[in-house]
């Protein structure tokens, strides 16, 4: 959006967020052949175990993780188990018509990459790192210590925090554009 329809965007605030052209990996796919299993077994029970397992693995605080938060990323799932099966198919078979990496340098309004400086399974890969710093002219990366994967959990201020950096960023940029600063 933010270089098909750059009027619509003000700026982009990018939690780990890179420019990885699949929204899965082989490992999730290899998953997705046991998921009828999960059908059978519970599998709203199961997944809830895991998700909650996986959010206390992937944080450096993981107070967090309480019950009624679990219950907040799962209860959609649990209700339409089978919808949520058939959006992990699609995302499997999805395949984008274009690299973004290919349209970075058009996005023209701030991006803000919020990145943590412990490492956790899901960062950002170096590669896709250097190849934003070289492509967005107005990217900042600003690192949150001691958070994991979960860092809008663990660190919402932050957050919070980055969202307004970049609104004042933005602004900034329509005054200069307007040439009243």
């Amino acid at each position: 959006l933010a270089y098909r329809r750059p009027g619509l965007v003000m700026a982009v605030v990018a939690i780990d967020g890179g420019v990885a052209e699949s929204t899965v990996n082989s490992s999730f796919r290899h998953a997705l052949t046991f998921i009828p299993l999960l059908r059978l077994f519970g599998g709203s029970r199961i997944i809830r175990g895991k998700i909650r397992s996986g959010m206390i693995k992937s944080s450096v605080d993981a107070s967090w993780v309480t019950d009624s938060v679990v219950h907040g990323y799962t209860d959609g799932a649990a209700r339409s188990f089978g919808a949520l099966l058939d959006g992990f198919r699609g995302m499997a078979e999805a395949r984008e018509p274009e690299r973004l990496a290919d349209h970075l340098a058009q996005i023209t309004c701030p991006v803000i990459v919020m990145v943590s400086d412990t490492p956790h399974d899901a960062e950002l890969p170096q590669g896709q790192m250097a190849t934003m710093r070289a492509e967005l002219t107005h990217m900042v990366v600003d690192t949150i210590p001691h958070v994991g994967h979960f860092m809008q959990e663990e660190r919402p201020a932050a957050v919070v925090g980055a969202v307004n950096e970049a609104r004042v960023a933005a602004a900034v940029m329509l005054l200069r554009k307007a040439g009243l600063r």
